[in-house]
């Protein structure tokens, strides 16, 4: 089991018309199939409280990681990227149990520098973790 949360994302039609709105020169329309989902995983909270605090905390890192594998020109990005507007944009379901059942060491493609490259600061530290009961 590991020691994170996840966030599932999933587009909704607004993020949908911006994606086909930002590449013109595109005849190809995407939907939202293509668009697919996205699981982040997200430090671990205890609560609905904690767990809009993360929220908070991480929206604007996944927002723009959303943005950006559609469109790298972040002239073309909304300039206010807000919560209100990126739960307008997304449907967000909360995992709190993530387990691991793949071989191996789990390994991340990106360097140190990139993990949090829009994030306004990075995220707290977990708290402590309360073994989870399973019914």
């Amino acid at each position: 089991m590991l020691n994170r949360s996840g966030f599932l994302i999933r587009a909704k039609q607004p993020y949908l018309d911006w994606i086909n709105a930002s590449a013109p020169s595109d005849p190809r329309l995407a939907d939202l199939k293509q668009v697919g989902e996205t699981l982040y995983l997200v430090p671990t909270s205890d609560d609905a409280e904690e767990e809009a605090e993360v929220l908070k905390q991480v929206f604007h890192d996944i927002f723009c990681r959303e943005l950006e594998g559609w469109c790298r020109d972040v002239s073309r990005w909304p300039q206010k990227r807000t919560l209100p507007l990126f739960l307008e944009w997304f449907d967000i379901t909360s995992i709190d149990v993530i387990e691991d059942v793949g071989h191996g060491p789990i390994e991340n493609d990106e360097g140190p520098e990139e993990k949090h490259r829009f994030s306004l600061k990075p995220p707290p530290p977990p708290p402590p973790r309360r073994p989870k009961r399973r019914s």
